[in-house]
Formats: structure tokens, C-alpha cells, sequence
């Protein structure tokens, strides 16, 4: 798990001297929202059971959100952490206009993302349809009614004078 102050509840631990237990350890995939400050009065409990200990159960189908082409293949993110153990095979993904899919891999950086490799590019200025079925998060949840995106492969030819927007930033926080 990566750190993050925001994991504690109690603002006043967040300065230190308190440690983060995991609240549900039978559930661990359940990310950030599964850690929270400990309530020994000693800060920790090592060597003992979480003094948060609950049960936490993930009850959250996970969804398809977006689909981004980066030939020679299409990254898929899902809206929560997927189960590394559960196999991944070609034929849970498809994609419409005839276009083959040959593999499907986890990102093992980011388990919210699959790729899916194409047997060839996708053409210019044309939306697929993609659709993952039976893919499961680390509960066991499929994925549910959100199990389609659209992607595409935009215009290649860039004309002189011609305005691209590739990217959007938020204002950043100056506080």
C-alpha cells in the first residue's frame, strides 16, 4: 500500500506516532478506504491483532470506465483494483468491427488497469465498442452493467496551423 497522510481519521495522528492498521485483513484489495489511524493508546499494536479490526466486506461491483488506444493495443481502467489471481484470457474482452484481441494482461503497477494487445491497428477516425465480461476484483464482485467503452484511434495528420488539445490540468492548489 502506498502512504498517505489522508488514510488517517484522526487529523491530530497524522502528525505522528500513530501507525495505520488495516481494518478488514481478510479483505486487503479494498485500497486506501480500508486503513485507518489505530486507537491503541500506545499508537500500535505489533505483534497483536488491529485494534480497528472489523469486518470491511468489498460489496462494490467494479466498472469499466475508460478506454484509451496506444497502438499497438488499448488500456482499459477499472474503477477499483482487480484480482491478479484471477486469469485473464483474450476471450473475456471484445471489441466490435472485427477487430481481434490476442492477449490481456494486468498493469502490475496499477491493478485497476488491464491492456489488451490487438492482432493490428485500429483505423483512423473510427469509435469501437469495447466490452470486458467476468472479469472479477480481489472480493470476487464481476463486473457489472459498466462493462462497455468507446475508443479510437483519432485523426494522424496534423496540419500546419491546425489546434490540437491533448491534455486538460486542474488549477492547481496554491494553498
Amino acid at each position: 500500500v502506498t502512504y498517505d497522510v489522508d488514510m488517517h481519521t484522526d487529523a491530530a495522528k497524522a502528525n505522528g506516532g500513530w501507525s495505520l492498521e488495516m481494518i478488514d485483513t481478510n479483505n486487503p484489495c479494498q485500497d486506501l478506504g480500508n486503513w485507518t489511524s489505530c486507537n491503541n493508546d500506545i499508537g500500535g499494536t505489533p505483534g497483536q491483532e488491529n485494534s480497528v479490526k472489523a469486518a470491511f466486506p468489498d460489496e462494490t461491483i467494479p466498472d469499466l470506465y475508460r478506454a484509451a488506444y496506444t497502438n499497438p493495443g488499448i488500456r482499459l481502467e477499472f474503477s477499483e483494483l482487480l484480482d491478479p489471481n484471477f486469469p485473464l484470457e483474450a476471450d473475456l474482452f471484445s471489441i466490435d468491427n472485427g477487430v481481434e484481441i490476442i492477449d490481456a494482461v494486468y498493469n502490475p503497477d496499477n491493478l485497476s488497469e488491464v491492456f489488451l494487445t490487438l492482432s493490428g491497428p485500429l483505423e483512423s477516425n473510427t469509435l469501437y465498442n469495447v466490452s470486458v465480461d467476468n472479469v472479477r476484483d480481489c472480493a470476487g464482485n464481476v463486473v457489472g452493467l459498466l462493462n462497455s467503452a468507446r475508443v479510437g484511434d483519432p485523426i494522424r495528420q496534423i496540419n500546419s496551423g491546425d489546434i490540437i488539445i491533448n491534455e486538460f490540468l486542474p488549477v492547481p492548489n496554491t494553498s
